[in-house]
């Protein structure tokens, strides 16, 4: 028995069920066996592939980064530019520690550094089917990645064989990874422009886009690291409250360029736009 004032409208019941699809397809996920290829092996000993779920929400940088690191032990060392933050000491403190002259200070700041964890740097790296022997490009969601595999090879076979790469980065395949800035923030920089591009082409101006605070996108981004689609939600909502679209950002690629294509029409993606249709 529902009592009257919680009844369910007709309106509701497809909102509902909507909801109920896309909390499920959050969900999802992809089992996943990564492997290290033998070109980015230095250790004598061959590490054991690592078996791992991945939400379809996600990215391969981002939802492999513990399996990364750990096969990256057995990689060749490779020469990587991080970005350094150099901190002016405060000159009051420092002139009071040097006429105290007793060291003590000195010591308890060691101690401090000792203390703070240092995060092992993300090294840059990429992805490769298996099957098909293509760079997986890191920009899509594995869901997508997967759908395209599934697509490609005719098979549904699972886990999902994917090759990891430390050497030889396929720069004319794959969007660079800027080390300098960090991997996961790179990744995070293209996740948010392409989120921003897809604003402006659902609400046909940028306003909507420029609107969303820096708190909204960090929830944003938050949703897709842990996978959480109870806090994708009110985002979304939000967003969508202001204005009713009525075009869909639609992603355009080609997996492969044909050899009659000219290159400087045919290697880009591009964002375009369908028409939205009621179901």
């Amino acid at each position: 028995f529902i009592p009257a004032q919680h009844s369910l409208t007709m309106d509701d019941v497809p909102s509902l069920a909507i909801d109920r699809l896309r909390s499920s397809n959050w969900s999802g996920s992809i089992p996943i066996l990564l492997s290290l290829a033998p070109s980015s092996l230095s250790s004598p000993t061959i590490p054991s592939p690592i078996h791992v779920l991945l939400s379809r929400h996600t990215f391969l940088h981002i939802g492999l980064k513990e399996a990364v690191l750990s096969l990256h032990k057995f990689a060749p060392p490779t020469i990587s530019f991080t970005r350094r933050v150099v901190e002016e000491p405060d000159p009051i403190s420092t002139s009071d520690n040097d006429e105290a002259g007793d060291g003590k200070s000195g010591e308890k700041e060691e101690e401090i550094k000792e203390e703070q964890p240092t995060e092992t740097p993300y090294p840059v790296c990429w992805f490769e089917d298996e099957a098909t022997g293509l760079p997986l490009r890191w920009q899509y969601f594995v869901g997508i990645l997967w759908d395209s595999h599934q697509r490609t090879t005719q098979k549904n076979g699972m886990p999902w064989k994917i090759r990891l790469h430390f050497t030889a980065y396929p720069s004319s395949q794959l969007l660079e990874l800027d080390a300098q800035s960090g991997v996961l923030t790179t990744v995070q920089r293209t996740f948010k422009n392409a989120l921003k591009q897809a604003l402006v082409l659902e609400h046909g101006h940028a306003k909507v886009a420029l609107n969303m605070s820096k708190q909204s996108h960090h929830r944003m981004w938050d949703a897709i690291v842990n996978s959480k689609y109870s806090i994708y939600k009110p985002i979304k909502e939000d967003i969508q409250s202001s204005t009713n679209p009525d075009m869909i950002p639609n992603l355009v690629s080609a997996t492969q360029i044909p050899s009659y294509c000219n290159p400087e029409v045919c290697t880009f993606s591009h964002l375009g736009t369908i028409e939205n249709q009621s179901f």
